[in-house]
Formats: structure tokens, sequence, C-alpha cells
């Protein structure tokens, strides 16, 4: 939604050009402090937990942002106006410890190795989708809708913070192999298959040497 800020903040009665673009720029800022960070503490705490607290903490402020956007729409208050402006300040900070470092570095190693092209390239196609309903699909539902559009992606962050507490796993520490067994079981263990298949080769080399004739001088 963060796209949109410039929509959002005109809703808020902050139409000033001048004072969108300082709060963009600050917010960017902000936004590029904050995945710094957290990229740095990815290994010490883990990328299950920065899911959680990431989803959990933008559905618990975007629900606030939208009362508190709905408050305004009906009032006018100022009380309303800056509490939603630090909200998006706030919001983006849950995002950016996981949305920003981990979906791609995340998706590579729960994905094995037979299905990584693929899955990468459905992740790719999906954030192409996000990116084409957030430049063409919020400004119409903001316009039309006004606040109550907010309701759609409180939704959208309910089902997310349900999908990352529940079936998120945790790879911290592991390698490639270790998480395959994670996902897929003993079967996928693909250090074992691969010293299967060398051993394999290395008997058959075996074989053939014991076949082969010397030649006559």
């Amino acid at each position: 939604m963060c796209t949109d800020l410039a929509r959002i903040l005109d809703s808020i009665g902050i139409t000033n050009k001048g004072t969108q673009a300082l709060i963009n720029g600050i917010l960017s800022i902000w936004n590029f402090g904050i995945a710094l960070t957290s990229a740095f503490l990815t290994e010490r705490i883990g990328r299950r937990p920065l899911f959680r607290i990431s989803t959990l903490g933008m559905l618990i402020i975007f629900t606030t942002w939208t009362i508190c956007s709905a408050l305004f729409a009906q009032t006018g208050a100022n009380s309303a106006a800056i509490a939603v402006l630090v909200f998006i300040f706030i919001f983006q900070f849950f995002y950016c410890i996981a949305f920003s470092p981990l979906p791609v570095a995340y998706s590579v190693e729960i994905l094995t190795y037979s299905v990584r092209a693929k899955g990468m390239a459905t992740y790719v196609f999906s954030t192409k989708v996000a990116v084409f309903v957030n430049q063409y699909v919020n400004p119409i539902g903001l316009q039309n809708a006004g606040w109550k559009y907010y309701m759609v992606y409180v939704v959208i962050l309910l089902v997310e913070s349900i999908i990352a507490y529940l079936f998120f796993l945790e790879t911290k520490g592991k390698a490639l192999e270790e998480i395959s067994v994670l996902f897929d079981g003993e079967e996928a263990d693909v250090k074992a298959k691969a010293s299967e298949k060398l051993a394999i080769m290395d008997d058959t080399i075996e074989e053939r040497h014991e076949y082969v004739v010397p030649k006559k001088i």
C-alpha cells in the first residue's frame, strides 16, 4: 500500500507536494536502514521468527492504521492524521525486517534443486502481478472506496500471518541438503544420493577395467 503514499497522504489531509516528497524521502531512508540491519541479523534471529514478527506486526499496525483513517474520514481530527503517518513508518519497519531481505533467499533455500528454477519463476511472476496490482488496481480502490479499501489488505495480512505462523520452517544454520530433508523427508537427502551415485560410478569403472584386454607389444 505504501507505493500509493501520495494518495494515502491526500486521504489524511497532507496534500502539499513538497511535504509529501519529504515524507517519501525520509521513509525511503528509513526502509533502507531497517532492511540493511535486518539482513545482518538474519543469521542470529532466524527466518521463522522474523517472518512471524513481520506478518503479525503488519497485521496489527495496518488494522490500527485503518481505524485511524476511518476516524479522520469521519471527524477530520488532526490527531488521527498524525497517527496514520506514525503507523506508516511502524508498518514499514515490520515489513522491512523480513520482506526486504528474506523472500528471495528463503525461496531458494526451501526449494529443492529439481524444482528451484520453476519455483523462482513462479515467485518472480507473482511479484510482477503484485506490482501490477499496486500500480493499477490500488489507485482505483483508494479513489472509489477510500479507507474501506484497506480492509482488503487487512484480510490479506491475516492470511499471511496464519501461513507464516503455521507453515514456515526454520532454515537458519542448515545446508541446502538438510533443508531438503526438512520438507521432503530422508529421501530428499541430496548428499546421500550423490554419494550413492558416486559409489555406483566407481563400481562401474572398476568393472570396465577388469574387462579391458591388454594389447600385445
